[in-house]
């Protein structure tokens, strides 16, 4: 006659495999994110309200300073303005997402950011003072 399984030993089995199949899902989930976020930057001190869309202001602030990269509306799949507004009126930041189909993109990506210290040499003073790119 066959031995019985050992009931303690299969549920530990079990216990076992579900934490690792939800590490797994985890770490999947983490790198489809990390992925995504390859292609965004983003922009502190841009006003917010001034009649143009957030998208024409990350363009127009690419062609004006030279960032080391030509950024057009077509290239951006989405603006949009994150966290609360800070203290003492300043805007929110603005989260740059580019276009993940043209080869193209990540490298422009890496060419403004690279290229955003101009900004700290820029002739307006509210420029140079207060507006910032950087990586998330």
């Amino acid at each position: 006659m066959a031995p019985r399984p050992n009931r303690q030993v299969s549920q530990s089995r079990a216990l076992i495999q579900e934490p690792a199949i939800d590490m797994l899902f985890l770490a999947e989930t983490e790198r489809k994110q990390r992925d995504e976020k390859r292609f965004n930057f983003v922009v502190a001190g841009l006003p917010e309200n001034d009649g143009c869309t957030d998208a024409e202001k990350a363009v127009k602030l690419c062609e004006d300073h030279d960032l080391g990269a030509r950024l057009t509306d077509t290239e951006i799949l989405e603006t949009v303005r994150i966290g609360k507004a800070p203290l003492g009126g300043k805007p929110k930041l603005l989260l740059v997402k580019l276009k993940r189909n043209s080869p193209d993109s990540l490298k422009k990506r890496q060419q403004i950011v690279k290229g955003a210290p101009v900004l700290r040499t820029s002739s307006d003073d509210e420029i140079r003072k207060n507006i910032y790119i950087n990586l998330i």
